[in-house]
């Protein structure tokens, strides 16, 4: 009797597991992320010669609440707009894509930028021939030696170089003089690799010949001028993971270096014939919201931040790594003329003492 009622039993089993997989449930797909923070943006302007129809758009301006970015993307410029930060008389320019860290006099200002490039301007003594100081950063993938580029095309023997060490770091440096109808660009260059990632730091001094001018300026004081060039390549740091490894291969990180997602920006649109929008979000401390939206050159950007709770301030920067405003203003409005037509990115960073409640309009005109 139990051995019948057994076989009962997993014919039981057997038939109800035959109706189960016979049954076709259909799946409700999950939303996606961020479906009800989708802000306003300008459309595509390639249907219109006239600039007040770029800010025709697909969708009414809504007042949202920004999703929370999970996302990580990968870097696409030298000094991560996102890590601009001042601590004192120092400001950081912080590489992702190539794993370091640098600090440059908080005076100094990034003015030009893009994935293997970045050009900090330095402060000089006024009143003399020298009309610039300035530093590049440049990016070099190679397993050969790393070297200035700006020794390139020229005999070895014509460029003087030693082997420095500046805080347990050590680099190659070079130094030469390049002139051009009456200009003297007077170089020095640190270089330091990582497997094939070679970093060089460039400081030149461009002056020119005093004689030239109808009254000669004095000679500008080269050792005080390129005093900083050391105390800035000493703060270089390799961090513990890069994203860019060259060959294809996956970004590679040590146990104890934890980078921080960057947020994948929102696309702001606007309706036909407006020519501003509005967003709202709230932000943890020290959280930070991105934006992007697409505008014409010679167009006025107008960004405003407006808080029931907290504060945050703005970074905008343009797809071709020209930044409008960086943290150091600690801003909650710009204003400014565009200069090219491409996309531009907004981030909004809030106070790491507390949460923040936003708003924020922009307009283009």
């Amino acid at each position: 009797m139990k051995t019948i009622r057994k076989t009962l039993f997993f014919s039981l089993i057997t038939v109800l597991g035959i109706s189960l997989a016979a049954c076709n449930y259909p799946v409700q797909p999950e939303s996606a992320q961020g479906e009800t923070a989708t802000p306003i943006a300008l459309p595509d302007t390639q249907n219109t010669a006239q600039p007040t129809d770029t800010q025709s758009a697909e969708a009414q301006p809504t007042e949202t609440t920004a999703s929370q970015p999970t996302q990580a993307v990968i870097s696409t410029l030298m000094c991560e707009p996102t890590e601009l930060t001042t601590t004192g008389d120092w400001s950081l320019c912080r590489s992702l894509l190539y794993g370091f860290d640098l600090q440059f006099p908080a005076a100094g200002e990034l003015i030009e930028q893009r994935a293997d490039f970045a050009r900090i301007n330095l402060t000089l003594t006024p009143g003399t021939n020298l009309t610039e100081k300035y530093l590049e950063i440049e990016f070099t993938d190679t397993n050969a030696e790393c070297a200035s580029p700006l020794a390139a095309g020229h005999p070895v023997d014509t460029i003087p170089r030693e082997m420095v060490t500046l805080n347990g770091n050590t680099f190659l440096k070079q130094s030469g003089v390049g002139v051009a109808t009456g200009n003297i660009y007077t170089w020095e260059g640190y270089s330091i690799a990582q497997g094939n990632r070679c970093i060089s730091l460039d400081f030149v001094l461009h002056s020119f010949d005093p004689s030239l001018a109808p009254t000669p300026p004095p000679e500008y004081d080269q050792a005080a001028e390129s005093a900083v060039f050391t105390q800035v390549a000493g703060t270089f740091t390799w961090l513990g993971t890069a994203q860019y490894t060259g060959g294809g291969m996956e970004p590679t990180a040590t146990p104890d270096m934890v980078v921080q997602p960057t947020p994948t920006p929102t696309r702001i649109k606007f309706v036909p014939g407006a020519i501003s929008g509005k967003v709202s979000g709230h932000l943890a401390p020290s959280g930070m919201d991105a934006y992007v939206l697409r505008a014409m050159t010679g167009q006025t950007m107008q960004v405003d931040l407006s808080f029931t709770q907290g504060e945050a301030i703005l970074i905008i920067w343009g797809e071709d790594g020209t930044v409008l405003i960086s943290d150091h203003a600690e801003a909650s409005t710009f204003s400014g003329t565009l200069p090219l037509t491409e996309d531009y990115f907004i981030h909004v960073r809030g106070t790491p003492d507390s949460a923040t409640d936003y708003q924020m309009t922009v307009t283009i005109e």
